[in-house]
């Protein structure tokens, strides 16, 4: 959905895969209960809970995601300029 490439998947056991999107690297884990992070939803839900990109145009961005199927449970939002 966002155009990115695999660089690594985890070994059996491991829940972690890394992605390259534009020359960005972005890895995505799953978060371990008792961790220092929020606890997650009630299985089996499978998601993020926050992902966030630097875009030149937002309104094309989320156009394009939504496009491709992707849901929001927030509109976006600028945290700093």
């Amino acid at each position: 959905m966002f155009g990115a490439g695999i660089i690594l998947s985890a070994p059996a056991g491991k829940s972690r895969i890394d992605l390259n999107r534009g020359g960005q690297a972005v890895f995505i884990a799953e978060v371990a209960p008792g961790g220092k992070t929020a606890a997650p939803p009630v299985s089996p839900y499978q998601g993020l809970d926050h992902f966030g990109l630097v875009v030149a145009d937002i309104d094309a961005t989320m156009a394009e995601f939504k496009g491709k199927g992707a849901h929001f449970t927030m509109e976006p939002t600028t945290i700093r300029s």
